[in-house]
């Protein structure tokens, strides 16, 4: 059996974990994203979207990535470049 003070614990953790992981993210701008085009470099997109939270190598290039968690949720916008270019304009959903 699980004591108070446990389950005390376990409901402030569920509070501030997901304000923790949300100050870990860089603000996205959905507006800007829905503005990208195929061939546009690296900075005219971050002006675009803001900065991204990661990059990850992908085949002959690489995938910049912007996340946002809402309601425990993780919304994810993935950018593929190569040789600095946007290879692929990424469908950003209305409800973002």
């Amino acid at each position: 059996m699980i004591g108070d003070g446990f389950m005390r614990i376990l409901k402030v953790a569920a509070f501030i974990v997901p304000l923790l992981l949300a100050g870990c993210v860089s603000p996205i701008n959905w507006q800007g994203a829905r503005q990208l085009r195929a061939g546009m470099t690296e900075p005219e997109v971050t002006a675009l979207v803001g900065k991204p939270d990661a990059m990850s190598a992908s085949g002959n290039g690489y995938v910049l990535i912007w996340r946002r968690y809402v309601n425990g949720q993780v919304q994810e916008l993935a950018v593929p470049f190569k040789d600095g270019r946007v290879t692929a304009v990424p469908q950003v959903p209305s409800s973002f």
